[in-house]
């Protein structure tokens, strides 16, 4: 989630500090602005030809998830809501215990081959038209109310939008699947902890039997599901369901995982990577300041004065960041005896 938020959000903290990279990075923006297009007396440099190839992109990827969204919403609503009163029954007592009841619907449909919980503030649960006993009943309604407790769907959504934002970068693909899986065995976790030996068992035929039923439709993957994506998933699932040192040993990796995540992100938003360069037109006039050959000395008129190499060479009224890291004396004979002690 701290992931998601950092890369929908792209700010910098006020104590994040810069520093300035001269080794290839400078060489990679420079290719960036290199100009290879004029188009109506303007040039377009590989950035902008970039830019608008993502944002092409993202808009096509975006309006396809609405437009997706939008017909799959209409699909449903022409559906029936089930009026059962076994299904009222199993909903009303896992519900027994929510301080707020969300109300859910169950619709029974052809349009998708595993369960699925849709609506961010009005639930309905999906359920694909095939023959469920009461207990395969009760897990599946159980899951998908889980996930909707967790608030799995508002994830999926921004896991969604992430994926759309960052099209071109295979990695945010790796870490869409990851958040899915995770919500998964989250959900699964927080079921089996009141479920005897037996009753694993039954719940681990009943993902099973979805799986065998699901398809590879893709038009409602930003929905929480009961299925698994694949069979590495699934077994997944099933060895940290049935082995309880493993789903100890994933406590513990999920914790490590989290400190690392939010590590990340805290070092990520505190130190911002920037080029160095000095254009070759401005090289002969321009001058480095450098803590080996630079030092500041306070301006009893208030300032600093600059040195370089022991000679004056201007005054400012103020540190900046790209010489704060110049020593700085209180007048010149503190100089002079730092030099002799060195």
């Amino acid at each position: 989630m701290l992931v998601i938020l950092r890369l929908l959000i792209p700010v910098e903290f006020r104590f994040a500090q810069t520093i300035a990279v001269k080794q290839v990075f400078p060489t990679f923006c420079s290719f960036l602005y290199l100009p290879i297009l004029n188009v109506i007396g303007k040039e377009l440099s590989v950035l902008h030809i970039f830019l608008v190839v993502w944002g092409i992109g993202s808009f096509l990827l975006f309006s396809k998830m609405i437009i997706n969204y939008w017909i799959f919403n209409k699909l449903i609503c022409q559906k029936p809501f089930i009026s059962s009163p076994k299904i009222f029954a199993i909903i009303k007592n896992l519900e027994s215990n929510r301080l707020r009841p969300a109300n859910f619907k169950v619709i029974e449909t052809d349009l998708i081959s595993v369960p699925i919980v849709f609506g961010l503030f009005h639930p309905i649960i999906l359920i694909p038209e095939i023959q469920l006993s009461n207990s395969e009943l009760t897990y599946i309604l159980k899951h998908e109310i889980t996930h909707y407790y967790n608030h799995d769907i508002l994830i999926k959504l921004l896991s969604e939008l992430i994926t759309i934002i960052y099209w071109w970068n295979p990695m945010i693909y790796l870490l869409k699947k990851d958040i899915d899986k995770v919500l998964e065995i989250r959900v699964d976790s927080s079921l089996i902890k009141i479920l005897n030996d037996t009753e694993k068992i039954e719940y681990l035929e009943c993902l099973l039997k979805i799986a065998k039923n699901g398809s590879n439709d893709q038009s409602y993957h930003f929905l929480p599901t009961f299925g698994a994506n694949n069979v590495s998933e699934l077994s997944q699932r099933f060895l940290i369901i049935l082995n309880s040192n493993i789903r100890q040993r994933s406590k513990i990796v999920t914790s490590l995982l989290l400190t690392f995540i939010i590590t990340i992100v805290l070092v990520s938003s505190s130190i911002i990577l920037e080029p160095y360069s000095i254009n070759p037109n401005d090289m002969y006039e321009t001058i480095e300041l450098t803590a080996e050959t630079s030092y500041l000395v306070k301006n009893l008129k208030g300032g600093y004065d600059v040195y370089i190499n022991n000679n004056y060479f201007a005054t400012v009224t103020e540190i900046k960041n790209s010489y704060s890291d110049l020593s700085v004396y209180n007048n010149l004979q503190e100089v002079q005896y730092n030099e002799k002690k060195q």
